[in-house]
């Protein structure tokens, strides 16, 4: 028996914040290692501890929690525009799993030299405008398999501004490609569609010379 609470605590030690913070709750009220066992385990339901992943928020599953069709959609668009795209893991102010598709755009995946190609990091940026001002501030935003790291770029200056850990055991970002060589569908006759633009273009110039 006390070796089964120490797998379940120490497994519980890998899983997030909120589920940790449960378990230590859990531990300090109750006296009765049998009772505790059983109330960890409640906790520990809605997670899956062999892929440390949640598998509920609340009552909703996270992929409803989530609306995971629309988000799916969403990165079906960008990756028929932009040949990939791209969504991010993170946890929201009431520290539920969330996840979003991002502009491709906005993000850059660096991989590693493997075989696998292994995602080593991605830098997320973005620009806020400051009201009533001129003034653009770029966020950067870099995720790796620990941590997320901000800064800021004002000008030609860029500031550190925080690190947060994240939780995830890996980097939280899925890149998702809609061909071996990232095209997007209309990229390939995107020339011929210049070219007929061009042409049109020009009929008409010589119909206005005319």
């Amino acid at each position: 028996m006390l070796k089964k609470v120490f797998t379940v605590c120490l497994l519980s030690v890998f899983l997030l914040n909120p589920l940790l913070i449960k378990a230590n709750d859990i531990l300090e009220k109750r006296d009765n290692l049998s009772q505790c066992l059983q109330d960890i385990e409640k906790v520990m339901q809605n997670y899956d501890t062999k892929l440390f992943t949640v598998k509920k928020v609340g009552d909703l599953e996270i992929s409803d929690y989530n609306d995971e069709a629309d988000n799916n959609t969403t990165l079906a668009k960008m990756a028929s525009i932009a040949g990939y795209g791209i969504e991010i893991m993170y946890v929201d102010e009431d520290t539920n799993i969330r996840f979003a598709s991002i502009d491709p755009a906005e993000c850059v995946v660096v991989y590693d030299n493997t075989l696998q190609e292994n995602i080593m990091f991605a830098i997320r940026y973005y620009d806020e405008k400051i009201i009533d001002t001129d003034d653009t501030i770029t966020h950067i935003e870099v995720y790796d398999k620990n941590n997320i790291t901000y800064y800021i770029k004002e000008e030609d200056n860029i500031k550190f501004t925080d690190q947060v850990p994240h939780y995830f055991l890996d980097v939280p970002v899925s890149v998702y490609i809609n061909n071996d060589e990232r095209f997007g569908d209309f990229e390939k006759i995107k020339p011929l569609i210049d070219a007929y633009d061009k042409t049109q273009s020009d009929s008409a110039n010589d119909f206005e010379s005319f």
